[in-house]
């Protein structure tokens, strides 16, 4: 395996059987998100598609749903697992998408900030299609030493990819715009919500 892409395209058949998020905590992070009906709602590194029915949920027949990954493999899967009308499932990379500027009331980052290649790159699009009042998500409904600890020794490819400490990772994405609302750093949770700057 050369890269990320090749390992996540590879993992796409087993990944939900490996899956740990509880229901509970998945539904925390749409809780967080403060999603409303008719909102449109970009789901970052969307993988097999954990997230989507507590998404498409929220936002109702009249919202939407946009699910990217790199990994066309996985949105394969998550195609083929059948998709609620209102999501629309492609294959795109967070570093560079085709979306128009502030097109998204909300961009939710789950269980991927650690992939981003280019993590400043990545916030700076995330910023750009984000709406002036809208929100940013990053989490990883596991928690951090859980994240870390299955990166470490998943993969040679992955073994860096890790989350570090709010005190860390608040600078940086600040430094990319935003405002930081909320920080949870919990044993089995994690998450940052930020506010456009």
């Amino acid at each position: 395996m050369k890269n990320r892409h090749d390992f996540f395209n590879r993992m796409a058949d087993t990944w939900d059987e490996e899956r740990r998020e509880t229901v509970a905590c998945l539904n925390r992070v749409v809780e967080e998100a403060r999603l409303a009906s008719g909102q449109k709602v970009l789901d970052v590194g969307t993988g097999t598609g954990v997230l989507i029915p507590f998404l498409a949920e929220k936002v109702g027949a009249g919202g939407r749903i946009h699910a990217i990954d790199y990994a066309e493999n996985m949105i394969g899967k998550l195609k083929g697992n059948g998709v609620q009308a209102n999501v629309e499932p492609q294959v795109m990379d967070i570093h560079k998408t085709s979306y128009t500027d502030m097109f998204f009331d909300r961009v939710i980052a789950n269980a991927c900030y650690p992939h981003f290649e280019d993590k400043p790159l990545a916030l700076s699009e995330i910023h750009r299609l984000l709406k002036p009042d809208g929100l940013f998500i990053l989490s990883h409904p596991t928690g951090r030493e859980h994240v870390n600890r299955i990166h470490r020794t998943a993969h040679s490819v992955v073994e860096g990819d890790i989350l570090p400490a709010p005190e860390f990772l608040l600078p940086v994405i600040i430094s990319a715009g935003f405002d930081t609302l909320k920080v949870i750093d919990e044993p089995e949770f994690f998450l940052l919500s930020f506010t456009k700057r």
